[in-house]
């Protein structure tokens, strides 16, 4: 066994070693913990897993947890709620967090649509893209419609092939099932394009879900109207202008985006539910409402 970052299982960059643990060990244990609020290790500002395997190729399997999060005085009664179940980790080189059997079954039906990387332009078309930053957010990752109103190096877009809608992928990118695929893939730190791209959301040339159209230009209004402009001191760039989206005040935006994505997605009642309130005990903490 040994206690590693959690990249080692959760970023692209590590596949070899990944695929080593797979293919070299028979029974796998992963638990995840993240460092916010409270860490695994005092003083240790790092998310990690605990990695347990033993030698025997010939019962290979995966157990996974969630990602753990806890406040510092429930750190000593941590161990005691770990609970692994066994997972499938056919469908990608990095390990998948799954910690429950109804995550499991969410799973299911979400990797059965084609990533929105299949969507993606090579036309510059500004009326149809998306607009992210690759740092920053927190627990709220923020895609626009337009630009961001603030310049930074981690601004992006990226065009939507014709025919698709960037507000329908936009709106689905939003939405709490994103940062739940987000958190079960990767390491909760980088957000790089190939994890915004790899998320898994058919859309129909020609055919576009109007109220998702709908919801993305109401989120963007109201990510906009909330928006808090503040200036950062530097002392290589002096003073710099920026922008934070409170995102966590469009979480109803956000929840009908998900009852939208649940019908397209085919949850049940109790897997929605699951999903709207992924992790909100920690995302709606008030310690939490900044961008890192």
């Amino acid at each position: 066994g040994m206690i590693i970052p959690i990249s080692a299982f959760a970023n692209n960059s590590m596949k070899e070693l990944s695929c080593l643990f797979k293919n070299e060990f028979g029974r796998l244990y992963i638990s995840t913990y993240h460092q916010r609020p409270a860490q695994l290790f005092d003083g240790v500002l790092q998310r990690l897993s605990i990695f347990l395997t033993d030698k025997n190729k010939s019962n290979r399997c995966v157990f996974t947890t969630g990602i753990y999060r806890w406040y510092t005085e429930n750190r000593n009664t941590l161990f005691q709620t770990i609970n692994y179940i066994e997972t499938p980790q056919e469908h990608q080189s990095h390990f998948v967090k799954l910690g429950t059997d109804l995550e499991v079954g969410i799973f299911s039906k979400y990797i059965r649509n084609a990533p929105i990387s299949h969507y993606v332009g090579v036309t510059a078309n500004p009326e149809n893209s998306l607009y992210y930053r690759t740092a920053g957010g927190g627990y709220w990752v923020t895609f626009l419609n337009s630009e961001f109103d603030c310049i930074s190096v981690s601004n992006k877009h990226t065009v939507i092939k014709d025919g698709i809608k960037a507000k329908e992928i936009s709106a689905a990118l939003n939405s709490n099932l994103f940062w739940w695929y987000y958190s079960i893939n990767y390491d909760l730190f980088n957000f790089k394009d190939y994890m915004i791209f790899g998320f898994q959301f058919s859309c129909y040339v020609d055919n576009p879900k109007s109220e998702l159209i709908q919801l993305s230009d109401e989120m963007e209004k109201h990510l906009r109207d909330n928006a808090i402009f503040y200036t950062i001191n530097s002392i290589t760039q002096g003073a710099n202008e920026t922008v934070t989206y409170q995102k966590f005040k469009s979480k109803h935006i956000m929840d009908q985006i998900d009852m939208m994505l649940g019908k397209h997605y085919g949850f049940t009642e109790e897997e929605l539910d699951f999903i709207i309130n992924y992790d909100i005990k920690y995302r709606m903490g008030d310690e939490l409402n900044t961008e890192e």
